[in-house]
């Protein structure tokens, strides 16, 4: 008995170190290919969110990177006008090469 859970120990202890081994060899890239990410925010009227920014008190490399990588569109007055809002600042992005990663949260991405 002692030495059937000897063995199973053993043999558990090789196949950890053969997984950790195979995943020590691959290079970590945290960014994947080389993907630019930005994100899609719903407001309800554009000229407020800009004159929010202008106000921020940060650097300005800080709103110059907000302003390349985060892309309103108005609520409108009803959820068509919303969905065609969103469609539009979709059409102009997919343009510029950007993708959606995740439509719920608003992910976009696109290549370096």
């Amino acid at each position: 008995m002692k030495v059937a859970s000897v063995a199973t120990l053993l043999a558990m202890l090789i196949l950890m170190v053969g997984m950790l081994a195979f995943q020590a060899q691959q290079p970590v890239q945290a960014q994947g290919k080389g993907f630019e990410y930005g994100y899609i925010v719903k407001v309800s009227r554009a000229e407020s969110y800009d004159l929010e920014v202008e106000r921020w008190a940060a650097q300005p490399k800080d709103k110059q990177y907000l302003a390349a990588h985060v892309f309103v569109y108005e609520t409108g007055e009803n959820v068509h006008i919303e969905r065609l809002n969103a469609l539009n600042l979709m059409n102009k992005l997919a343009g510029e090469g950007w993708e959606v990663v995740d439509s719920r949260d608003g992910l976009i991405r696109r290549a370096k």
